[in-house]
């Protein structure tokens, strides 16, 4: 019989797991911390240790009304409470409660003593009292390095903690200790060399130093969970007003998305018309295009639409502030600053370094959670992708795709290219195939003149016009117009005609549009439309092979 066939007979023991509270770490712990084991937190100065062990207290007792014990070997608790009420935490009404208690084993001022044979039993003694006073399920030291530096021998060290931690586990509380590393790189997980060792769990909290954008970066990392699972990877971690955030990396999944039958209004008619009906919804659309060809005011025309059809929307813009995009609305005639004044449309601006590159995922999804959103436009993903390295910022638009598909929302991102004629490629990051609809806008040159091109790249699940046709942008916003006829290379930018079109080619062209418009708007069944298409495109052929024989 195959391990794997005993394994499949027996039933799985799960080990049982505390939350922490701790905003996305849980995620990344798969529900929590092992329940009733010892965990070892260490990191460099300034990684957040104490943050992460109190908060872990105040997170039992807020959510679970699980009383704690919090045991300071550094700081007095006059200070510690001082400095965490700063992240809005109520540590004097929790202590008067009996629900929070400390331990205080801070250093005296003339304390410079040598320890020889000491022992931990009269402090182990203290914390199981104040554990026992309050009925505490959970405990953190804070930290075992200031403790176990009266220590010289190692093996003194380990015995001592691993007792410390019998003790806390015979008596059914979970435990946090914090411990100091000296240096990020030295492989070393505490400052003595054995803590991990004697520990159920160990979690790095990482303090680097960005050498390319020049600023600290914090993270946190699970090295071990002893019988149980959790993430392996290096996830941001921010201290912020309120506390510890935890930014697990977007997690794509198409697991329970549905695909909807139904095409909704781009905003833009002559585009509904070349996508046959409209864009699907709950779909991803990506508009792509050098600067001034359009982008923004189809983005704009998007959410626009929405209002119309009663949808609610989201803009996130990161190239103009709001009054300027206000200003600009008003000239196409449209009241982007009364809708968002109704709640219609909620406008969000900013500039993407206003904000850590791992807050911006979060900050999305907070705001889709906060109202029911129809319709969702980032304007523009290449502002956002300055502040991520190339394999992260693609991570992030796969996972908040895969996100806003599982919530129902259609979106619009627009994307900057940087060749203004040329095309060479779609997105600098490729990230084509994550999207359902891609519209290329850009400039060509023709016959001295600069005119605006518009070109369906890719729709997904749908037919659609596979024409360049001209893209014209005035006062009463974007239309689209005919096809550029008996001209070639459009694409490069630097177009040329290479004869005068025949009329029998241009009527029939002309033909196929009226058809289209007529079905699109309602005015003819499918199978008539399919009947009509079908005969003009035997004479559209005809009418070509003829001019291409003449040539």
């Amino acid at each position: 019989m195959q391990i794997s066939d005993t394994i499949k007979k027996n039933k799985k023991v799960q080990v049982a797991k505390v939350p922490t509270g701790i905003e996305g770490f849980d995620d990344i712990a798969h529900g929590g911390i092992p329940k009733g084991r010892t965990t070892l937190v260490s990191g460099t100065s300034g990684s957040g240790k104490t943050v992460f062990a109190m908060e872990f207290l105040i997170g039992g007792i807020l959510q679970n009304n699980d009383p704690g014990v919090f045991v300071t070997f550094e700081e007095t608790p006059e200070d510690i409470t001082k400095n965490m009420s700063s992240f809005g935490w109520p540590l004097k009404q929790l202590i008067k409660d009996k629900k929070l208690l400390f331990v205080d084993a801070s250093p005296v001022e003339d304390e410079s003593v040598e320890i020889g044979d000491y022992d931990l039993s009269g402090f182990i003694s203290r914390v199981l009292n104040a554990v026992k006073k309050v009925n505490a399920k959970r405990v953190s030291v804070d930290s075992i390095s200031a403790l176990f530096s009266r220590f010289r021998d190692q093996v003194v060290i380990r015995h001592e903690l691993y007792r410390l931690g019998s003790q806390l586990k015979r008596v059914g509380v979970t435990t946090i200790l914090t411990a100091e590393r000296i240096l990020e790189k030295d492989g070393q997980i505490g400052r003595f060399g054995v803590e991990e060792f004697v520990s159920d769990n160990v979690i790095l909290l990482h303090n680097y130093l960005d050498t390319i954008r020049g600023d600290r970066k914090r993270s946190v990392e699970i090295l071990k969970f002893r019988g149980t699972t959790h993430e392996t990877q290096d996830t941001p971690l921010l201290v912020l007003e309120d506390g510890m955030h935890v930014f697990p990396r977007p997690r794509p999944t198409y697991k329970g998305h549905m695909s909807s039958d139904e095409k909704i209004a781009s905003g833009i008619p002559g585009l509904n018309k070349m996508l046959f009906g409209g864009i699907y919804k709950n779909s991803t659309n990506l508009v792509t295009g050098a600067s001034g060809t359009g982008k923004t005011v189809s983005a704009m025309a998007f959410i626009m639409e929405g209002v119309r059809q009663k949808e609610k929307g989201i803009y996130i813009a990161f190239e103009e502030s709001a009054e300027q995009l206000y200003r600009n609305a008003e000239s196409f005639g449209w009241d982007l600053r009364g809708e968002v004044k109704k709640g219609n449309i909620r406008l969000f601006t900013s500039v993407p370094e206003e904000l850590k590159a791992e807050e911006h995922f979060k900050r999305f999804r907070d705001i889709v959670e906060e109202v029911d959103v129809d319709r969702f436009v980032i304007d523009s993903l290449s502002a956002l992708e300055r502040i991520y390295p190339p394999d992260r910022f693609r991570e992030f638009t796969i996972g908040l795709n895969a996100y806003l598909k599982g919530k129902k929302v259609t979106t619009m991102l627009t994307n900057t290219t940087t060749a203004l004629l040329d095309v060479s490629q779609i997105t600098e990051t490729h990230l084509s195939t994550a999207t359902d609809n891609i519209i290329l806008l850009k400039y060509i040159e023709l016959d001295g003149h600069m005119k605006r091109a518009i070109a369906l790249i890719k729709a997904r699940g749908s037919d659609h016009d596979k024409q360049v046709r001209e893209l014209i942008i005035d006062s009463h916003g974007m239309s689209i117009g005919h096809p550029f006829y008996g001209v070639e290379n459009l694409m490069a930018g630097s177009a040329k005609r290479v004869t005068k079109i025949p009329e029998s080619v241009a009527r029939t062209s002309r033909e196929i549009d009226r058809l289209r418009s007529e079905y699109v708007d309602g005015k003819m069944g499918k199978d008539e439309y399919e009947k009509e298409l079908a005969k003009l495109r035997v004479d559209q052929k005809g009418a070509e092979k003829e001019w291409t024989n003449n040539i």
